[in-house]
Parts: structure tokens; sequence; C-alpha cells
């Protein structure tokens, strides 16, 4: 029965789940200018800290008058379209195929319509002039039926053209060797670059033209980057790059200049949600991120809902696996874990279903790590999100990293909730004091 799936695990002890889930999650980690690490916030938890804080909303007093918009329910397709525009820092070997390529360019094409004297297009620029240009580098048998190299983009014909053939880009353009942009670089298919020809706009704009351009190229990115995932198509946005290493392979002109660019690949249309886990040899850690592996490649009914390492598979008399035994083990294992901690209170109970709900597990250990349970720092975020609820006094991102399992979190909030317990007990001694004077 489907509801009682389970799996049985013999592990090589040489490989990891690294081995065959690093090219499916997505890295958390961010890049940041190395030249500026003495005034930037480089501490994980700060950064993230920093974040939650949202310091790009404006914050007004209570008293001021507002009035509350309505808005649509939310829904499975809602909460879809804002995970469809997302950065994608990993990306698969899987060669795109060039329908999939040319459908997801054409979101940049232009459209010819009668009795109108300018083509329109799906993003606006200023006088209708668009002169920010698209090139393209496309790497070695990563797009069918494209060889490598330099290409420039009709956004007229629909066609890409190509400047210079079999150009190899080195990966130190997008940073030194630990650089996370030349890491993503390392796995990517193909470089998007937005380039504005200035002596396209600057006749009509002058000194304006610049801040034009660079709005242009960000409705062009932002199109670009909503429209990819349809495709199985990932773009990462890359803010850094030593592009002068090869504007040569480009021909450009004096007057050209590089606004935006973005690395993309093939990836897995099931990763379109947020999930990530870091790697480690653990077998508890193993089956959380197997489980969250198998989620991106098998459909639903086909997850199991417990997973069991074994050394070695029981036989029977005839030599094959003995089913019986090893659903026997089975239950015995899921009997262990649903009897392991008992829910001993209403907020423990709260937050094991809030973790259960984010995380998407059934089995929650209560005394472990919120991370050794497969959390990923936006898991921590929708966790915090809702633990501020439970809690009847102002809680940080911090506290949850200090006290990282729920067992800890429990402890934590009914100390914050009830923080005059001195108090009370205080008060029972002195009620006790006083009856056992009464006594004598």
């Amino acid at each position: 029965h489907y509801n009682s799936l389970s799996a049985y695990i013999i592990l090589n002890e040489n490989q990891n789940l690294a081995h065959f889930t690093h090219k499916s999650n997505q890295s958390t980690v961010e890049d940041y200018s190395t030249g500026q690490k003495d005034i930037l916030i480089l501490d994980p938890i700060k950064r993230l800290e920093f974040k939650l804080n949202q310091y790009g909303l404006r914050k007004f007093e209570k008293h001021k008058h507002r009035i509350t918009l309505s808005k649509p329910d939310e829904n499975s397709k809602i909460t879809a379209s804002y995970f469809t525009r997302q950065s994608f820092r990993q990306f698969t070997d899987e060669v795109l195929t060039i329908d999939k390529f040319s459908k997801f360019i054409n979101c940049l094409s232009q459209l010819r319509v009668n009795n109108l004297p300018l083509p329109k297009y799906r993003y606006p620029s200023a006088g209708n002039l668009y002169p920010v240009q698209t090139y393209l580098y496309i790497k070695n048998e990563r797009i069918e039926n494209i060889q490598s190299g330099i290409y420039y983009y009709n956004p007229a014909d629909h066609c890409i053209i190509n400047i210079h053939a079999n150009n190899e880009i080195r990966s130190e353009v997008f940073g030194e060797k630990d650089d996370l942009n030349r890491k993503i670089f390392s796995q990517a298919s193909f470089a998007i670059f937005l380039i504005v020809k200035k002596n396209a706009i600057n006749p009509l704009y002058g000194n304006w033209s610049r801040d034009f351009c660079l709005l242009e190229a960000g409705y062009m990115g932002q199109l670009l980057m909503s429209s990819c995932s349809e495709y199985g198509i990932g773009l990462c946005p890359i803010g850094h790059l030593n592009f002068d290493m090869i504007k040569n392979l480009f021909c450009l002109d004096n007057d050209h200049e590089l606004l935006h660019s973005f690395l993309g690949g093939t990836i897995n249309p099931l990763t379109i949600v947020p999930c990530s886990s870091n790697i480690n040899n653990k077998e508890e850690d193993f089956k959380i991120q197997l489980s969250e592996y198998l989620k991106m490649k098998l459909p639903s009914y086909m997850i199991p809902s417990s997973i069991n390492i074994v050394k070695s598979f029981p036989l029977n008399s005839n030599g094959k696996i003995d089913i019986k035994t090893l659903k026997k083990l089975s239950s015995i294992c899921d009997k262990e874990v649903v009897q392991k901690h008992y829910q001993e209170s209403k907020l423990e109970v709260k937050i094991i279903e809030i973790v259960k709900n984010v995380l998407q597990i059934e089995n929650i250990d209560i005394k472990k790590k919120l991370f050794e349970l497969g959390a990923s720092s936006i898991h921590i975020i929708q966790i915090f999100n809702q633990l501020k609820i439970l809690s009847e006094k102002e809680i940080s991102i911090t506290d949850i990293f200090k006290h990282p399992s729920i067992i800890d979190l429990v402890k934590f909030i009914n100390e914050k909730n009830s923080n005059n317990i001195p108090v009370k007990r205080s008060l029972n001694r002195a009620k006790k004091r006083k009856s056992s004077r009464r006594k004598k």
C-alpha cells in the first residue's frame, strides 16, 4: 500500500548523497565584493537577520491612516507565480533542445503590427528606440545543433548570428578561484549579455540615456527570468564580471557598454521550489536528503514513507530477498520513530506541526537540530515567521540558531512567555514560609 511504502538502502562507504544530488540542490551561498570585506556583513546569521528586518520597507507610526487593499485569495497558482522567477545557481548536464531555447529567447523578439510604423516589444524602451542589444555565449555541445561561440540575437528576424565561432570563455572572467560566480559559470550552458549601443539613444536623450538603458536592461532581465522556467531553463543574474577580458570577442564599437549579464542552463522543473540542505555523511541526514532528492524525481505516491538503512538484505531459503523480514523491520522502525518522543505540551505539538508543514516530513525527532532535519535557510525563515505568532514576547532569527532543536525552542519560548517565573517562584516560597509559620 502506498501509505506504508518503505525503502531499504545499503550504503556505499565510499560515496555519500552528494554524489547524485549536487546537481539538483540550489546553493544558498552568496557572493559579494571581495575588495569590501572590511565594510560588509559577512556572518551568515547576521546577513540573514539583516534581510529579515526588511529595511527596504518604510516604517510608519501606527496612528497613520491606512487603507487595506483587496487581493485575490492565495492558491497554488499564485504561489507558483512567485517561484517561477527565481535565480538558479546550479544546472544539469542535459543538452538544451534548440526548440526550447528558441521559444525562451523569443520573449525578446519584436512584433510587426499592420498600420503601426514601429514594431512592438514585450518590454518598454525610451522613445521606442530599444538600444539595448542581446549577445550570447554558448558552450560547446550544450544547446542542440549550435556550435560554441559568441552570437548576436536579432529580435527582428528572431535568429542568432555568429560573431566568433569556437571561442571558449575562461572561467576567470567570472571571478577568482573560489568565487561563487565562477562555480556557477562552470555548470552553465550559456551566458546572456545585455549591451547598450549608446549612439542609438544619445542623440535623443543625451545625459539621460544611460539611466533609460539601465531601466530597459532591467525590464529585459525580468522578462527573461519570468519566461525561462516554462522551458526547463534557469537563469542567474551576474552582478560582476571582468568583461574587458572578452570584449574583443564581441566585435563591439567604442559606444557599446555592458549593462547586465546572466548565466543559464537546463534545470529540473521540480526544483522550482525553495529546497536545499547541507550534505554530510551521517545516516539520518542521508535519509532526509535522499527523501528530498526523491521528491524532485518521483511522483508523490512513489515517495517512501520510511527509509531504512541496512547492512545487507535478508535472504530466504531460495536465496531471494525475504520480504516478510523486511516488512517486520519497517514496522519496528516506524514504531520506534513514532514513540521515540512523547509530545508533552501544546506548544510542542504546535511547533512540531509547523516544522512538519514547512519541511514536508512526517517523522520528527524533537531533539535533532532543524538543519539536521533538512531545513535550509529559507525553511528557517518560514519557521521563524510562524513562531513569532506563538511567542507572546518578541523573538529574533538568532534565537532559532541559539536554540536549534524543537525541544530547545519549546523551552526557550515557554520561558520567554513566562519571564516572570522567578517572581512566581519567590511568591510561592513566601507563601510556603507564611503557611509553615501559621502551623507552628
